[in-house]
């Protein structure tokens, strides 16, 4: 897959699936209100929360005219809830 031309992690993440694929989207594109989203494997960032060990080896970023370029670090627990958010069905854990 090609990797979106906004990425804000270019050295450190491998697109998987994006909503710009094939899109050559331009900052400039973000003020007349096109907007992206990715999904990739990271390195992983290990730390641990309360006693609960977190390996966050994802990444899921979004551009958008609102809020600029977003990236967070996620893990398989956290792909599991956003596909149960948005399709209603469990996933099982991604690999």
């Amino acid at each position: 897959m090609r990797r979106p031309h906004l990425c804000p992690c270019p050295m450190s993440c491998k697109p998987i699936r994006s909503t710009a694929e094939g899109v050559h989207l331009d900052p400039k594109d973000l003020d007349e209100g096109s907007c992206m989203m990715c999904f990739g494997q990271s390195k992983p960032s290990e730390y641990e929360v309360g006693g609960v060990r977190h390996v966050n080896d994802k990444r899921l970023c979004m551009a958008s005219p609102m809020k600029g370029i977003i990236h967070f670090q996620i893990e398989d627990v956290d792909v599991d809830w956003l596909v149960w958010l948005f399709t209603g069905s469990k996933l099982g854990g991604l690999k």
